[in-house]
């Protein structure tokens, strides 16, 4: 999906297995130009780019915000930074899941580039954790961004958050990507996860 001055929004829909190729080929499943992605309990999972500079495997924005409730962005790969999701804007994570998603660079799960903005990061009971990244900042590279967490577990240890109720520093011990019985794909919590009643 591509849009240039115009928001994407999805409700029980699943975006898997697309990919760009070339330079700034930014957004595998979704890329938007000035407009807002809002997702509703669906998945993004499975998605490519592949060239220089190829940014935001599974989503990126430039000037829109991404909201996500109930969703989840999974297995996505970016050649550049933003394995999972790319943007310069607001992030709001609701309910939501971010995990095994790689970046070449920094930002597995997601990158935050403060360009233009210092954009905030809300996320409340979700989890973000087991993405990867070559250059760091394995779950999420907020840069100058403001990063506002209430329970969540979120693996990458160190990052300048601001909330409380959180689990740091943990693997989520997911299941793999899988119908659990909602409208799209997800990861169900194994036994023994510390998300399990948490």
């Amino acid at each position: 999906i591509f849009t240039y001055l115009g928001a994407v929004t999805l409700t029980d829909s699943t975006v898997s297995g697309n990919s760009t190729s070339g330079p700034n080929a930014n957004g595998g499943g979704i890329r938007t130009y000035s407009g807002a992605v809002t997702l509703s309990n669906s998945t993004v999972s499975g998605n490519s780019t592949a060239g220089p500079f190829a940014a935001g495997g599974g989503i990126s924005t430039y000037s829109g915000v991404v909201t996500l409730t109930n969703s989840t962005v999974s297995g996505n790969i970016s050649a550049d930074v933003g394995g999972g999701i790319y943007t310069d804007s607001a992030v709001t994570l609701m309910g939501s899941t971010v995990t095994a998603n790689t970046a070449a660079g920094a930002g597995g799960g997601i990158y935050v580039t403060n360009i233009d903005f210092n954009p905030t990061l809300t996320i409340a009971n979700s989890i973000v954790a087991g993405n990867t990244a070559g250059g760091g900042m394995d779950d999420i590279d907020p840069g100058t961004g403001t990063l506002n967490i209430d329970f969540s577990l979120i693996e990458q240890v160190g990052l300048p958050l601001v909330g409380s109720g959180n689990i740091i520093g943990m693997p989520a011990n997911l299941g793999p990507l899988a119908d659990n019985g909602g409208p799209t794909d997800t990861h169900a919590l194994l036994a023994g996860s510390p998300a399990i009643d948490a």
